[in-house]
């Protein structure tokens, strides 16, 4: 697995404490990930929408301790790729929830720049890669 610099963890760290600390944005985010495809939306009609955002933020810490190389943060990564399998999301739906998530980010973070942008995605890419592995 690659290792991310102290840099990239920082910003991405710093600039996630400001999108989660805006009530905004976990609210935010689902509804573009909604609506990003028929497909998504399709998957998860019905499904409890809290329970969702919470496991956004839990996703969202896992992929972060992955991304600092703890075997336990990969564990979790894994075990939530093989439920995605269950809820027959597919790998190109990750690169939507991405697109989601950014889209969030540069509007929510105040301090969005390149390098957030950039670090986001270095740090999303690790656990995207691992779940896209099990899906």
């Amino acid at each position: 697995m690659t290792m991310l610099s102290e840099n990239v963890l920082s910003t991405f760290h710093d600039s996630f404490d400001r999108c989660r600390d805006n009530p905004r944005f976990f609210d935010l985010f689902y509804e573009r990930f909604l609506q990003s495809s028929d497909e998504i939306e399709a998957i998860f009609n019905g499904v409890d929408i809290e329970r969702v955002k919470k496991m956004v933020r839990d996703a969202l810490l896992f992929i972060l301790i992955a991304s600092d190389g703890s075997s336990h943060g990969i564990q979790r990564i894994n075990n939530l790729g093989r439920a995605h399998r269950e809820w027959r999301i597919e790998n190109h739906h990750y690169d939507l929830w991405l697109e989601s998530l950014m889209s969030t980010v540069e509007e929510i973070d105040p301090l969005y720049s390149q390098n957030v942008d950039s670090a986001w995605r270095e740090v999303m890419s690790i656990g995207i890669h691992i779940m896209k592995r099990n899906t």
